[in-house]
């Protein structure tokens, strides 16, 4: 057997390439996430604005009240607001770095309907059904062998993560 460079002593090669497929699985994964977070924090961001423009403007009234609560709660809220913006610019760094990593490796793949799935799952953030009909919808056959490109789909997937993982090391 040839000795693989990223082999511990007494690890077979199968298992490491199990092991980096594994990761990278993991690492596209954690990119759909990484953009499923941002829109739940700019979701946040928007109920935290609304409610900052609804913070009413103080009763008028001749009973004694702390004049500055108005003011304390809008500042507050105004700063909070400034923090949450800041740590969704930091997100969305971090996942634009992440994008142009695997955009890197993905170019690097020699198949165009393999960097197609990938983008298209992992990058655009689409579900397997549009992936389907965006690759092989257009296929003259394609209603009748519909299970058929399905599977071809998922072997091209498949394919595209081993093929990723290979490149990354």
């Amino acid at each position: 057997m040839k000795d693989h460079p990223n082999l511990v002593r007494g690890q077979s090669a199968d298992a490491l390439e199990k092991g980096e497929i594994d990761a990278m699985k993991e690492r596209l994964r954690d990119y759909r996430s990484m953009n499923k977070e941002i829109e739940n924090q700019i979701e946040r961001l928007e109920r935290m604005e609304m409610k900052i423009s609804s913070i009413g403007s103080p009763v008028l009234s001749d009973m004694p009240k702390n004049p500055s609560t108005v003011y304390d709660r809008m500042a507050d809220s105004v700063a909070r607001k400034v923090d949450f913006e800041n740590e969704i610019k930091e997100l969305i760094a971090e996942r634009d770095s992440e994008r142009c990593s695997l955009e890197s490796l993905i170019r690097q793949l020699k198949k165009p309907d393999e960097r197609a799935v990938i983008r298209m799952r992992y990058l655009d953030i689409e579900d397997w059904e549009d992936i389907l009909m965006m690759i092989f919808g257009g296929q003259r056959d394609f209603n009748d062998k519909y299970d058929n490109y399905k599977q071809r789909m998922f072997r091209l997937h498949s394919a595209a993560i081993s093929n990723m993982a290979a490149l990354s090391h």
